[in-house]
């Protein structure tokens, strides 16, 4: 599966790094730029990949962790809200008329309540090896997949020619242009829906941040960003499925 997923993110990759190499000298005679030309192109199209990411999540996970604290500083006064309720329909004497003909044993239903987080409470912590077990597993086919997709990348051209001769060797020339043919229209259709996918979910982001910004909503830019990546789940889930935690949205 690491195998497969370096390819997938080769190719990924490769359309960025398609654009970056029309700008570092392309027509260069020079031998030590020649040399090191796939080499910085490489590396920069993962440093903009990597840059992009850390400013979403920088953007993204302080707000929550805020909005987060926010949620449990508001408890105690949720719960004097709710005592109050309870107070003026223990006082209200229709509403506990009704509350008594229900006939509701709440004894019962308390101890079925911490029967249900107890163990709850008990899955989780009995899965917790599971998961740290899951992450490092996650982790280690992201780093494989990582270093086979930059040897795809460093040696696409070489790589090209070998599976052109393997195909010479085992096909008729009739079905290796049917075959190329197929390949070429598939790398036209998905190199062209990933480039669209992108700038879709750019605009998408940009715009909700605006519209937030114009109404004075709180937490526009972290809100704008999480909008983007949404928008890219699609291509997530296809790249990553294996290495990281599947993300439902709504």
């Amino acid at each position: 599966m690491p195998l497969i997923l370096g390819a997938v993110l080769a190719y990924v990759l490769n359309i960025l790094c398609v654009k970056l190499e029309k700008y570092f000298f392309p027509n260069t005679k020079i031998k030590i730029l020649q040399k090191s030309r796939r080499a910085l192109v490489i590396l920069t199209t993962l440093v903009i990949v990597t840059l992009v990411m850390v400013g979403v999540f920088r953007l993204v996970l302080p707000q929550f962790f805020n909005a987060l604290a926010d949620f449990f500083k508001n408890i105690p006064s949720f719960f004097e809200g709710l005592s109050a309720l309870l107070e003026k329909i223990n006082h209200n004497s229709v509403i506990s008329d009704q509350l008594e003909s229900m006939n509701i044993d709440w004894s019962s239903v308390q101890s079925k309540v911490m029967k249900y987080l107890t163990s709850g409470m008990g899955g989780v912590f009995g899965s917790t090896f599971k998961i740290v077990t899951g992450i490092t597993k996650g982790f280690v086919n992201f780093i494989l997949a990582l270093t086979f997709a930059i040897y795809i990348l460093a040696t696409k051209e070489k790589l090209g020619r070998q599976i052109k001769k393997l195909a010479h060797a085992y096909l008729k020339n009739e079905h290796i242009q049917k075959v190329k043919y197929v390949v070429d229209i598939a790398d036209d259709m998905f190199s062209h829906f990933i480039a669209g996918q992108v700038t879709e979910a750019i605009i998408l982001g940009s715009l909700c941040s605006l519209g937030m910004i114009i109404f004075r909503f709180p937490y526009a830019l972290s809100v704008g960003a999480f909008v983007s990546i949404t928008a890219l789940i699609p291509i997530l889930s296809m790249v990553g499925w294996n290495c990281w935690i599947p993300v439902d949205c709504c």
